[in-house]
């Protein structure tokens, strides 16, 4: 499978679907602490940079891609934002991003679109910017909101295709940490032949309350995107710890540590994320790896998306396709 990521961030993408023999034929990223890391992990994959200048040229030349993947900003759609939904700046480039899927589909073969966002995306604007969303990707015409809103899962056949979503909360895929994010993956291709991608498994869905011993078994239990056991998220799953209660992960989180409070060190935010120790530790602005400002490490890895999701969506993909 051949993917290309867009608003790329620090790759969570490639993290979790490069062990499944996935290649990336590109990312596009205008951060500049992000762009570093990718430039550090990733030297030979080309960042086509600012996506609104992305051309269909450009998409022609990185050949066959079969998976588009982007976690468009969520800055106007989040509780926490300022409500403005798709019509704000940030939140907006979804629709670039569907123009460059639509040049994929027509020169690159592209079959899957994968789109992660924050749970907000359900009900900003009353729900009518989520109904935009299943508009676009699935092609379909005035979608209407439904009466008791949009729940946490569904599906749609239009136009393009057949789209799946559902919110997927991280804690039940090994990480310790409760963050719940909306997926939504639209297949071009021949959908009638294959299960479904995204739902099936309840447990994974936040479907359930989880009790404090429930999440103690679930982040006890951490895997690789390859499904081997996963000792990089060690000291985030002991037993002393209680776990992060909030969805979203930033600069200043504290978490229990035997009885005590104190802010979350670096490595610890990113396996909170599914990452490797110290993968966001590199060179910076001329500074040696041990001077990377932790501030922006902080930042890119709170705007990532969690590997281990990931990890188990791109294998849900495979497994689809060849159980077709």
């Amino acid at each position: 499978m051949r993917y290309f990521s867009l608003f790329s961030g620090i790759e969570a993408a490639t993290q979790a679907w490069q062990p499944l023999g996935w290649t990336c034929v590109g990312v596009s990223e205008i951060e500049p602490f992000p762009c570093a890391v990718l430039a550090h992990h990733y030297p030979d994959v080309p960042n086509l940079g600012d996506v609104t200048k992305i051309t269909e040229d450009d998409i022609k030349a990185l050949g066959q891609i079969d998976v588009i993947v982007f976690g468009s900003p969520c800055q106007n759609l989040s509780v926490a934002g300022n409500r403005t939904g798709l019509s704000g700046e940030q939140s907006g480039l979804f629709f670039e991003a569907m123009r460059i899927i639509q040049y994929a589909k027509q020169h690159s073969g592209c079959r899957f679109a994968l789109w992660e966002n924050v749970p907000g995306a359900f009900s900003s604007n009353k729900g009518a910017d989520f109904a935009a969303v299943v508009e676009q990707m699935a092609g379909l015409n005035d979608v209407d909101v439904p009466k008791h809103g949009w729940g946490k899962e569904g599906a749609a056949v239009g136009e393009h295709g057949l789209l799946e979503w559902s919110c997927l909360d991280a804690q039940w895929f090994g990480l310790a940490q409760r963050r719940k994010r909306l997926f939504a993956i639209v297949d071009f291709g021949d959908w009638q032949s294959r299960p479904p991608i995204l739902l099936e498994r309840e447990g994974l869905r936040g479907d359930i309350a989880p009790s404090r011993e429930q999440q103690q078994s679930a982040t006890n239990d951490a895997y690789t995107s390859s499904g081997a056991k996963n000792p990089v998220v060690g000291a985030l799953c002991a037993r002393d710890f209680k776990g992060v209660g909030n969805q979203y992960v930033s600069d200043g989180k504290v978490i229990l540590d035997n009885g005590g409070a104190r802010r979350l060190t670096p490595m610890e935010f990113e396996r909170l994320q599914g990452f490797g120790d110290e993968y966001t530790k590199i060179p910076y602005q001329g500074k040696t790896a041990s001077e990377c400002p932790v501030n922006v490490r902080y930042k890119a890895l709170g705007n990532s998306m969690a590997v281990n999701v990931m990890a188990w969506i791109g294998r849900s993909i495979q497994n689809t396709i060849q159980a077709a």
